[in-house]
């Protein structure tokens, strides 16, 4: 595990909006398992698939009615292993996304 190099602690907004958050890369949906790290330049994710370096992706955050797009590339990606849904065995990636404005 990586040594935190922050000066504060994280926090999270109380209240925070619950939505749905999609990935999409290659003309392709992506299952996101877990969101690891937010900052205001990129995303730290865990997905059900296989996504490559370089690869420009579009994020969007929905909530309600509202849609909130991010346009960024994969910085890193590496493989973390498989997961099983029912009798298909999917890879599973973790990725670091920059996000452009």
């Amino acid at each position: 595990m990586a040594i935190e190099h922050r000066k504060s602690e994280r926090s999270a907004p109380q209240g925070s909006q619950k939505g749905i958050l999609c990935l999409c890369a290659s003309h392709h949906y992506f299952t996101i398992d877990q969101v690891e790290n937010v900052s205001p330049c990129g995303v730290g994710l865990i997905v059900s698939g296989l996504i490559n370096r370089g690869d420009e992706v579009l994020l969007q955050f929905q909530h309600n009615m509202n849609s909130i797009p991010l346009s960024g590339y994969v910085v890193w990606s590496s493989s973390v292993g498989m997961k099983s849904t029912g009798t298909v065995k999917v890879p599973v990636s973790r990725l670091g996304i920059r996000l452009i404005n």
